[in-house]
């Protein structure tokens, strides 16, 4: 039950904060109130006070829940130390991010994100979205660096992100980026000369220890809209078309197939074959390296051994849905 002389405060200011992916992942549920925690220290002083009834507002969960994190996160070290200065105000001093990474959780991470408190309610579909756009990101610079080793003289732009989604393809290119040639509702068809790039959910499945039918789920549209429906707040689609790349002429490539001399499936459209690839998504979550916090939490690992009972296979895990 909410504290009835509480008052609501929609004028807070809040520190968003840069936290690691994989390691809010291992994260089990409670340890949501240490970011939070984090987030309400705009000063950044290591310790702030917490409004049990304004917590539970913000993280839409009831204020038992949220006594019963902030003891949670003393008993396994997210805290240093709590202070209850009344029933519904608590003053807590929270861990730093590098002993937490060195901890609870994997060192060696590869990217993190920056976080506000809204995210923390859609936890699941931030981390999925966090990690597409850094593997985006890495294999288009990855793909801009090879278009520039090409020797053609006439070589065609590079395609970006926001080009795959704006340019309207819906007959033979005329006018724009010359790799586009066709869109539909699920497919954006490119020339054979189109540099790879985008994201797979092997791959972030990989990345984030979860299985590809998990990332799957988090990235569908039903999941976000549960979401958004769950906590009252919009969550918004998350745009996406899979890109086909040319092969052939549909006739030969077919005859090839019926042959048994070329893999399965491909696409036939407009007369051509295309072989699938995979999915590009259009994003404005931002991402950063890891290398400067992988290094302090390695030193830290090194010279702490009271907390190695404490990492992630001694806590309880978190969900995988």
């Amino acid at each position: 039950m909410i504290n009835p002389t509480f008052q609501p405060n929609d004028n807070r200011q809040w520190r968003p904060i840069k936290f690691p992916v994989h390691a809010w992942e291992d994260f089990p549920a409670y340890a949501n109130v240490y970011l939070y925690a984090r987030m309400s220290d705009i000063e950044g002083a290591g310790h702030v006070t917490i409004s049990v009834s304004q917590a539970a507002l913000d993280l839409n969960l009831a204020p038992r829940t949220i006594e019963d994190y902030i003891r949670r996160c003393r008993q396994y070290e997210y805290f240093r130390h709590i202070e209850w200065l009344t029933k519904d105000l608590c003053h807590v001093y929270y861990a730093s991010l590098a002993k937490v990474i060195a901890t609870k959780s994997t060192i060696g991470g590869e990217v993190q994100t920056l976080l506000s408190p809204g995210d923390l309610k859609f936890k699941k579909a931030v981390i999925v979205e966090a990690a597409i756009a850094s593997k985006q990101d890495q294999s288009f610079y990855q793909a801009k660096e090879y278009q520039k080793t090409r020797q053609e003289t006439n070589k065609p732009a590079m395609v970006t992100v926001d080009q795959l989604f704006n340019e309207d393809r819906s007959s033979v290119n005329a006018g724009g980026n010359p790799l586009i040639k066709y869109k539909t509702n699920r497919f954006t068809f490119v020339d054979s000369q189109f540099p790879n790039f985008g994201a797979s959910t092997i791959t972030i499945a990989s990345m984030l220890g979860r299985s590809a039918r998990t990332i799957q789920r988090r990235l569908s549209n039903q999941y976000r809209q549960l979401l958004s429906n769950r906590h009252q707040q919009d969550l918004p689609v998350l745009p996406r078309t899979q890109l086909a790349k040319e092969s052939g002429d549909a006739f030969v490539v077919a005859a090839m197939n019926d042959e048994n001399l070329t893999p399965d499936p491909f696409i036939y459209f407009k007369s051509k074959a295309w072989v699938p690839l995979c999915n590009v998504y259009q994003t404005d979550i931002l991402t950063f390296g890891m290398r400067r916090i992988n290094n302090r939490a390695r030193k830290l690992d090194l010279s702490i051994s009271f907390y190695i009972g404490n990492r992630p296979g001694n806590l309880e895990p978190s969900t995988a849905l």
